[in-house]
């Protein structure tokens, strides 16, 4: 009997031991379809059941905070063989991994004729929940209106194994490329040949392809592209000035570019000897000689212009106008009136030159125009005389009438003098953009378009500056750089507009006034810094691995890309896991962890250092580095985790003995008793 109930002992401490084995296998999980930001996923998990179950219920229990579970899974009966069951999550993060408990439970198990008690399989599990499919597009460079110009595109996209990029254009053609372009994951620049029709073209990017799961995906994105006016066909003539009886005229007209085309002049207040002259234009130029005669006190040459850039045809039209110098039959005196054209809103110095055989006088008269002498001015010479004035015209045009008298006679000029569009002053950034976040000094260049030597103020100002005073003086067409400082915070992205004010002086005292903007780009960053590191265990001890936890935050106002975190270690910290972390993207104010396992080979003090770097949306390189101290410490004795099992398997073993000696003890009470009734 005794014997007995040791062998069961013996078989119930063997069954204790043995209990983890319940004919389940878990052979993994896979996405059937990944979670997405706006709705759930279905993870599918696998298993082998070596018999049938009964009542069966599966669980998934995640281990970190951004993962929810949505349903789990129950079934009256499973098995036996391979299975397949689904859960459905949600995730609150993307192309981030969650350790997870999978948990298997069966109620009963049917062995055919009975019933027997079921159980409960654990396993872990890491699911990694890929990144969400997501496209942006940043469009780069100038839109020449009505010219074909090449733009650069940058395209993000992320959560996809691949696909087609195609391109459309709103206010804007894309000439190239025609055709749809392959694409992958990965942040990357094309060059665009794009012809904007509009002041505010945009394009279209949509991405045709299959997400990180395999499953169909198709986004869209749209960038806005700046654009500028078309540059101006150029119309120059010589001479300048017409003679009253006529003569031969050069005509060129040059183009904005080396391109090809044709021009039309035609001549209005004047008689010529065709009423259309074609000007073939090469390589951006051409020229034709005509001979014309005036029929009015200005001629005007209008050139019709076609030229082909990039395989479309660009039409445009541009106006010379030109005085006409009239002198009487017998005219004694001869009269000059320069320069011509006049610059608008700029003193201009203008030399009127008489000659005249003896002595003669002359006044002078300027109309539609501010002059720095009292009108009319009167000089005279012998032979020739040359007055000198100060002119600031107020129209289109400007009249000079010079009247001449001798003696005898008496003669009267008028001289009509046109006028060039422009302004005074020339003022433009040398730089496009500038760091948000940061004080930077913007080069500004200042140019003036005068005749003169002048001395200015100039004053700039902008909403994220102090107006900033500068005292320059200006030789004509010579540019002076002065450096604003300029302090754009780093939440202001977009354009910042600068006005400008210049307040000028000429050498003869005359004053004037100009003033305008221009605008420059503000270029936000991101800013990933490693906020905090931990330890864990908070004291690791020799032999026994350790993790380092880095929560990386970018505090910047702009997304960053490909972060890569390593890490290097002093001499007895042996790496345990990768030394390399990446995360694809961390958008503004947003936050990530990454771990880093360790074993020191003994007790020592020494650094871990954390390197961090990334890019942003134009490739733009960024780092950072942190360095963490660690102690590692000596082990201490303790018990294993195991001696309660041993410890419950002594206690059964001294049971037994004790059984044992009792059973020994009574049987030889039993046979003594039995020798003596027997004597």
């Amino acid at each position: 009997m005794w014997v007995r109930l040791l062998l069961l002992l013996a078989v119930f401490v063997s069954a204790q031991v043995v209990a983890g084995d319940r004919g389940v296998i878990f052979l993994g999980s896979v996405w059937e379809s990944p979670p997405r930001a706006d709705g759930v996923g279905v993870l599918d998990l696998m298993f082998f059941l070596r018999e049938r179950h009964i009542d069966v219920s599966v669980e998934v229990r995640p281990l970190c905070g951004f993962v929810d579970v949505v349903s789990g899974f129950r079934a009256a009966e499973l098995g036996p063989g391979a299975v397949t069951v689904k859960a459905s999550l949600w995730a609150g993060r993307f192309n981030v991994s969650c350790p997870a408990v999978v948990v298997y439970r069966w109620r009963y198990v049917d062995r055919g004729s009975a019933l027997d008690v079921g159980g409960e399989v654990v396993e872990s599990v890491t699911l990694y929940i890929p990144p969400a499919p997501e496209l942006s597009v940043s469009a780069s460079g100038v839109a020449v209106l009505g010219v074909p110009s090449v733009v650069n595109v940058s395209v993000a996209l992320r959560g996809v194994r691949g696909g087609i990029l195609r391109v459309a254009g709103d206010g804007v053609k894309v000439l190239s490329p025609h055709a749809a372009v392959p694409a992958g994951p990965g942040v990357f620049s094309t060059p665009l040949v794009v012809l904007a029709e509009s002041p505010s073209p945009s394009l279209t990017v949509s991405f045709e392809g299959v997400d990180a799961s395999g499953q169909p995906v198709r986004l869209t994105s749209t960038a806005f592209l700046q654009t500028a006016p078309r540059p101006v066909v150029v119309v120059s003539a010589s001479p300048a000035q017409i003679p009253g009886g006529g003569g031969r005229l050069n005509v060129t007209v040059e183009l904005p570019g080396p391109y090809d085309g044709v021009a039309y002049l035609r001549l209005a207040g004047a008689a010529a000897g065709s009423s259309v002259y074609v000007v073939e234009l090469r390589r951006g130029r051409g020229s034709a000689s005509v001979f014309v005669a005036p029929t009015s006190d200005v001629v005007e040459v209008r050139a019709e212009v076609q030229y082909v850039v990039g395989g479309v045809v660009v039409s445009e039209s541009s106006s010379l106008y030109l005085p006409v110098l009239r002198l009487q039959a017998a005219g004694r005196a001869k009269v000059s009136v320069s320069p011509a054209p006049l610059a608008s809103g700029v003193v201009n110095d203008v030399a009127v030159s008489v000659s005249a055989p003896g002595g003669f006088n002359a006044s002078v008269v300027f109309e539609n125009a501010a002059v720095d002498r009292a009108m009319p001015y009167i000089f005279g010479g012998f032979g020739n005389a040359t007055a000198r004035f100060g002119v600031v015209p107020l129209g289109r045009s400007v009249a000079a009438t010079v009247e001449v008298w001798g003696g005898d006679w008496r003669e009267v000029y008028r001289v009509e003098l046109p006028v060039a569009e422009g302004g005074v002053f020339v003022v433009k950034p040398l730089a496009d953009e500038l760091p948000a976040g940061s004080s930077s000094s913007l080069p500004v260049s200042v140019v003036y378009t005068g005749l003169e030597r002048v001395r200015a103020v100039l004053f700039l100002s902008s909403p994220v500056s102090p107006t900033a005073v500068y005292e320059l003086e200006l030789d004509p067409q010579r540019p002076v750089v002065v450096n604003y400082s300029m302090s754009i915070p780093a939440y202001q992205g977009g354009v910042v507009r600068v006005d400008y004010e210049i307040y000028y002086t000429t050498q003869r005292g005359a004053a004037g006034r100009s003033a305008g903007s221009f605008s420059v780009s503000a270029r936000q960053r991101p800013h990933v810094a490693l906020s905090s590191a931990e330890v864990s265990p908070r004291r690791p001890v020799a032999g026994s691995p350790f993790f380092v936890v880095v929560n990386l935050y970018n505090g910047g106002f702009a997304e960053a890309y490909n972060i890569n975190v390593t890490v290097a270690s002093a001499e007895g910290f042996v790496p345990v896991t990768s030394t390399r972390q990446v995360v694809s993207r961390l958008p503004p104010q947003g936050a990530s962890v990454v771990s880093f396992g360790f074993n020191a080979t003994g007790p020592l003090a020494g650094n871990v250092t954390v390197h961090v770097e990334y890019i942003d949306a134009y490739g733009r390189r960024y780092s950072d580095e942190v360095v963490i101290p660690v102690a590692v410490y000596a082990r201490q004795l303790e018990q294993r985790g195991n001696s309660s099992g041993w410890a419950g398997l002594a206690v059964l073993a001294a049971v037994a003995a004790v059984l044992l000696v009792v059973a020994l003890r009574g049987g030889r009470r039993g046979r003594g008793r039995e020798a003596r009734s027997g004597g």
